[in-house]
């Protein structure tokens, strides 16, 4: 089951979010989300962490953007 940013949560349970392909919040460890929502609350965007060309001094550029929800355990 899967839900985007925004749309009501179809089933309670953990979720994980999946974020934009060209970010480096899938890939860097940190930034892995997984929570708990409950039926019926809207799913939330999150901070979507992108490189940039001087990473080492000054951090990923961040935004807040929709992400998809995977469904990892009813509850």
């Amino acid at each position: 089951t899967t839900c985007h940013s925004g749309e009501p949560c179809p089933q309670s349970g953990i979720w994980h979010a999946q974020f934009p392909g060209r970010s480096v919040s899938n890939r860097q460890a940190g930034f892995e989300v997984q929570r708990f929502f409950t039926q019926g609350k809207l799913m939330p965007s999150l901070p979507v962490h992108y490189p940039r060309l001087l990473d080492r001094w000054r951090g990923y550029r961040e935004q807040v953007e929709p992400v998809r929800w995977i469904l990892m355990a009813y509850q």
